[in-house]
């Protein structure tokens, strides 16, 4: 597997974007190069290895790139084209996120968080809804009620004819002592 033989190395290119690169470590050279425009310094660089995505996430913007390995390097995953929108909308409150979606028609509803590695960290709804606009609230609690640690999660809602996916970042309040792991 070509992932258990490679590096995944960020560096910044000036203050406005900055740059992946692989390196092969059985031919001990660099096999591609992805610019990343718009993302100042890098934060944080998670593979996930099962669906061969690179998450890579700005430190000044926070913004997350997805890229994938092509066996010869990365290059960024595109949609595979248009879909329709389902109005997703995440606030961040004081210690919550305020979650708001609209249905054109009744169905079936999945609405979870993930985390970086695609692991589903809360189920928030799991059932039938009528057509309109729902709401629902995250305290940033996983299933089992502990606090979520700080950092980069992501709501997703699926329903038979939209799937939307919205970034969040949970991060400590102020004056909160350190792995409270209070969002905010």
């Amino acid at each position: 597997m070509p992932w258990s033989n490679r590096l995944y190395f960020a560096k910044s290119a000036g203050s406005s974007s900055s740059y992946l690169q692989v390196l092969d470590c059985n031919t001990d050279s660099f096999i591609g190069t992805q610019v990343l425009p718009n993302s100042g310094s890098i934060q944080d660089i998670q593979l996930d290895p099962v669906h061969r995505r690179i998450f890579v996430v700005g430190v000044d913007t926070f913004d997350i790139y997805v890229l994938r390995d092509t066996g010869y390097g990365v290059a960024e995953s595109k949609p595979a084209g248009p879909r329709p929108s389902s109005g997703l909308r995440v606030q961040m409150m004081p210690g919550w996120f305020d979650v708001r979606y609209a249905l054109a028609a009744p169905c079936r509803v999945d609405l979870s968080v993930y985390d970086l590695m695609g692991r589903e960290v809360r189920w928030l709804v799991a059932e039938k809804q009528s057509a309109g606009r729902h709401s629902v609230a995250w305290n940033c609690h996983d299933r089992d009620g502990k606090p979520v640690a700080c950092g980069v999660y992501f709501i997703c809602l699926d329903t038979p004819a939209v799937r939307d996916v919205r970034k969040l970042v949970v991060k400590r309040q102020a004056g909160k002592r350190r792995g409270a792991g209070a969002c905010g």
